[in-house]
């Protein structure tokens, strides 16, 4: 018999699920139940989860490269890791964009956001609508993606982790004094 193991990333995915549900859930269902009282710890913050899916997506990402699981010396390496996230992601995509135009926003093809839809550079600002603005996430992991293995093959490759973990606390720093100002 198996036993039941909680892995911590999917402990972290129920998390950050969580915490974008509920803010979510508290900015709209107001709208439809106007004397609802949500206690204090339903207040979570929804970009902490967005942050926590990325931060799962690049570490598993680059633990993908590092252990060697994606071999990107070769063009089939490459094109495996493009057709595991094309076959994930497309379809589900393009069936939510296909059920958003018949149902709800029906002259979408008119709209300047529907060709950053299909290309997956739609931002969330510019067109956005109830209906689409969460795709903004989609096309971010997609751009992702599509960059995190030439960057891998090009640059990180060739540096150390220590190295490259020390870039990184650097570079945060001076972002963070960079935004305070």
């Amino acid at each position: 018999m198996e036993q039941n193991k909680s892995n911590i990333f999917d402990i972290l995915r129920a998390a950050a699920i969580f915490m974008i549900y509920n803010m979510h859930n508290i900015c709209v269902l107001p709208l439809y139940v106007p004397n609802i009282v949500y206690p204090v710890y339903f207040y979570t913050p929804a970009w902490g989860g967005v942050w926590i899916f990325f931060i799962l997506s690049g570490y598993l990402l680059g633990k993908g490269f590092y252990s060697g699981k994606y071999d990107i010396s070769c063009w089939t390496g490459f094109r495996t890791f493009y057709l595991k996230r094309l076959c994930r992601i497309v379809p589900l995509y393009i069936l939510f964009l296909l059920l958003i135009i018949s149902m709800v926003k029906a002259n979408i093809f008119f709209d300047r956001s529907f060709i950053n839809l299909i290309t997956f550079r739609f931002n969330g600002k510019e067109g956005s609508s109830i209906q689409t603005g969460a795709l903004w996430f989609i096309s971010t992991i997609v751009q992702l993606y599509l960059l995190a293995p030439l960057v891998y093959k090009f640059i990180l490759r060739k540096i150390k982790i220590p190295f490259l973990f020390i870039i990184f606390i650097i570079g945060g720093l001076m972002l963070r004094l960079y935004q305070s100002r």
